[in-house]
């Protein structure tokens, strides 16, 4: 009898424990990481479904689409929704209207926190006026 309650103890006693990680959580709210179309840039409506601007929460890196050129660089965000864009690059093509490339080009070093308007995400310069705002694009 006493044999038949050791055999568990002793069949666990033979185990080796591996310890397994953890990934670490993001400080920043898994919300913001991701594709967002881009619907206005400084107050002007954006009616192109293909500008879309995608934060990457791996290496904290962005690129944006736009109807011609591409932008990227890195992007730094906190728990308390600041956020800042930083070596900002873009593509060089020839394309007959920049117009949306040069302004989120120009907007984006000027970007200082965001927050969450409903399902739309606004980004905001220092003074506290919203120079981007974007949605999910319908596919996510």
């Amino acid at each position: 009898m006493k044999l038949v309650t050791l055999l568990p103890a002793l069949a666990l006693s033979g185990c080796i424990v591996f310890p397994i990680p953890v990934p670490e959580k993001p400080s920043v709210p898994q919300q913001i990481y991701g594709k967002w179309q881009i619907t206005e840039l400084n107050s002007q409506a954006v009616r192109k479904p293909d500008a879309v601007l995608t934060l990457n929460s791996s290496d904290s890196s962005f690129h944006a689409r736009t109807d011609c050129n591409n932008l990227f660089g890195q992007y730094s965000a906190t728990a308390d929704k600041k956020l800042h864009f930083k070596d900002v690059a873009s593509t060089l093509k020839s394309c007959p209207d920049r117009r949306i490339e040069e302004l989120l080009g120009s907007v984006l070093p000027k970007v200082d926190s965001y927050r969450f308007n409903n399902r739309h995400i606004e980004m905001l310069d220092k003074q506290g006026r919203v120079v981007l705002q974007g949605q999910r694009p319908s596919a996510e």
